[in-house]
């Protein structure tokens, strides 16, 4: 699920491509966790992962209340 812990090297892109959990500030070498660190994190501790969520449209365009006929 992870390819890499921390954003590396990679021989075809160099440094441009990161894949790591972990974003690497190369210059300083301080490492920050992404979004997906948490969630890898939440993944091992509870063996288990969660159920995905599905939505046919993007989120905030759900139609609300009833939909509206015209007459023809």
């Amino acid at each position: 699920f992870v390819w890499s812990l921390m954003d590396n090297f990679e021989w075809a892109r160099g440094y441009q491509r990161r894949f790591g959990v972990y974003f690497v500030d190369f210059s300083t070498q301080r490492r920050l966790p992404k979004r997906s660190a948490a969630f890898y994190s939440r993944v091992a501790r509870h063996n288990v992962l969660p159920a995905p969520e599905v939505s046919l449209a993007p989120r905030g365009t759900e139609p609300r209340g009833e939909p509206q006929v015209s007459p023809t």
